[in-house]
């Protein structure tokens, strides 16, 4: 995949994977996302998107509490939090798998991690949890969207086997 930009605004793909179960070990405490996780949360999406290609809107504080907001008012489609996870240390979230059921499929809306949790493999374990967890609900496939350039995180979604959706 190439990086490609309209104007200032980087490109996104979208790629789908089939909902295979596998294993998936974090290493710390784990839990569904409720609510009153939004507060932590925002403070998460914030510290994880700063400074990354993907930042391109409200990179504030209250703009990551106002995006998560929307997401768990619906905005993407009805969240589904008994499909989304979170991995804690001391008692605060450091990843997130935020998944939401859009135009009838399951979405990947969010993932992020603590900058100092990254390359640890937090990320992808809470993806796979989410998919088994979808797996388990009778969903086939599991969608996200995701900036062409990011290669960290492409590089996670095709190693949990999401391929570019053609014609998306």
């Amino acid at each position: 995949m190439s990086e490609t930009t309209t104007g200032d605004t980087p490109q996104r793909v979208r790629m789908t994977a089939p909902l295979v179960r596998r294993p998936a070990g974090v290493g710390l405490p784990v839990r569904t996302v409720e609510p009153s996780d939004l507060p932590d949360l925002a403070y998460l999406m914030h510290d994880a998107y700063a400074g990354t290609i993907d930042v391109t809107g409200d990179e504030t504080l209250e703009g990551a509490r106002s995006e998560l907001a929307a997401y768990l008012g619906g905005s993407h489609g009805p969240p589904l939090l008994d499909c989304s996870y979170l991995a804690e240390e001391n008692n605060l979230p450091v990843c997130a798998s935020l998944i939401c059921l859009y135009q009838d499929a399951p979405l990947l809306a969010f993932v992020f991690t603590e900058p100092s949790w990254k390359g640890r493999g937090l990320a992808t374990n809470l993806i796979q949890l989410s998919m088994n967890t979808l797996s388990a609900r009778g969903f086939a496939q599991l969608h996200l969207s995701v900036t062409l350039g990011n290669d960290p995180a492409i590089h996670i979604y095709e190693k949990l086997g999401f391929w570019e959706a053609v014609g998306a």
